[in-house]
């Protein structure tokens, strides 16, 4: 108790965990950086994957150092490449466990590029794992309708070791050329979120001995989307993402002037001749995981189980001049609730708990 009779604030042993109100929710933070293949033959105005490399480690430290629950998606990153920049993080010294999953997109698991998600081994276990090719053959490397490249897209579930929310993780990087494509893989993904959804929820059904009334006892989970998916706004591909009952772009869920950084842009190109800036890497969550969307599912909803809080279009370019990539890190952190239930005893007694 505090001086004034009044309840203490609740806190957490673990940074991550807040308690607005009382009620305990997961900061979760994620970033999608396309951070530009190793060219060999640099384009003008790019430099060397050895320049670039550490400066853009360095922004990566930056932007997760001091939260353990974040989860970093990178596209066109080759395997020299994966390994530069996991050497970069665990050999920090900060004592964290970093650790990826996917593969290369062409026959080989090492080869050609990946789309990696990168997150730390002491803050989430890893349950399923798998990277499916944006095409008719999904299990299969291979090329997509009309895309010019092989593509994948790179998904994880899993389960955050001290409150046991589990999430999906997916990362992709969309064809460049084939606009076909584009929207097929959009429809796969979707297609294929649903079915790791509806298998989760199958293989884990809700707690009888856990329910208080008024709570959402279900065993659904977060879903997010990140990448570059050489898409705007205004084309196909995101339409069918962001149609309803599918996904909600980040960006729209906060109001203007709580947006931090970049406005507009998320690749710049390097300066080269011909190439014009546009918006075309994103962040998405299913919408059934905000508020609006649960209450209509279920009534007496009063919280979604994801609150956006910030959102951000860091830079890629300092006062070096030195371009760390074509496209800018997206960068977003989001609230997870944790669920308020009655865990009912062998004895029969309540004990009031919270799902940890």
């Amino acid at each position: 108790m505090t001086g004034t009779g009044k309840t203490a604030p609740l806190k957490s042993a673990y940074p991550e965990i807040v308690h607005p109100n009382a009620t305990p929710a997961l900061q979760v933070r994620i970033m999608t950086y396309n951070i530009r293949y190793d060219n060999p033959n640099p384009v003008q105005g790019e430099e060397p994957w050895a320049t670039r490399c550490p400066k853009l480690c360095s922004q990566i430290r930056f932007a997760t150092s001091g939260l353990a629950a974040v989860f970093v998606c990178l596209q066109e990153v080759l395997h020299n490449q994966l390994i530069d920049i996991m050497d970069e993080l665990t050999n920090n010294g900060d004592g964290e466990h970093w650790s990826y999953l996917g593969r290369g997109r062409e026959d080989g698991e090492e080869d050609g590029e990946y789309a990696p998600i990168v997150y730390r081994t002491n803050t989430w276990v890893c349950e399923r794992r798998g990277t499916f090719w944006l095409s008719g053959t999904p299990e299969e490397p291979s090329v997509g309708w009309d895309a010019a490249l092989k593509r994948i897209v790179t998904m994880g579930q899993f389960k955050h070791h001290v409150t046991g929310i589990r999430v999906i993780m997916m990362n992709t990087h969309f064809d460049h050329r084939g606009k076909v494509a584009r929207l097929r893989s959009a429809k796969l993904i979707l297609k294929i979120a649903k079915s790791w959804q509806k298998t989760l929820a199958e293989s884990n059904p809700a707690d009888d001995r856990l329910h208080e009334p008024g709570t959402l006892d279900d065993p659904y989970v977060p879903t997010f989307l990140a990448g570059d998916f050489n898409s705007q706004e205004e084309d196909d591909a995101y339409k069918a993402i962001t149609a309803p009952g599918a996904m909600v772009d980040l960006k729209t869920l906060l109001e203007e002037d709580r947006r931090y950084g970049h406005t507009k842009n998320t690749y710049t190109s390097f300066g080269e001749p011909g190439e014009l800036p546009k918006r075309i890497d994103f962040l998405f969550v299913d919408n059934f995981s905000l508020t609006e969307h649960r209450k209509r599912a279920t009534p007496d909803a009063t919280k979604g189980k994801v609150e956006v809080r910030t959102f951000a279009v860091l830079s890629n370019r300092f006062d070096d001049h030195v371009y760390l990539s074509d496209h800018r890190p997206v960068v977003s952190d989001v609230m997870i609730t944790v669920q308020r239930r009655i865990l009912k005893g062998e004895t029969g007694e309540g004990l009031d708990a919270w799902q940890f």
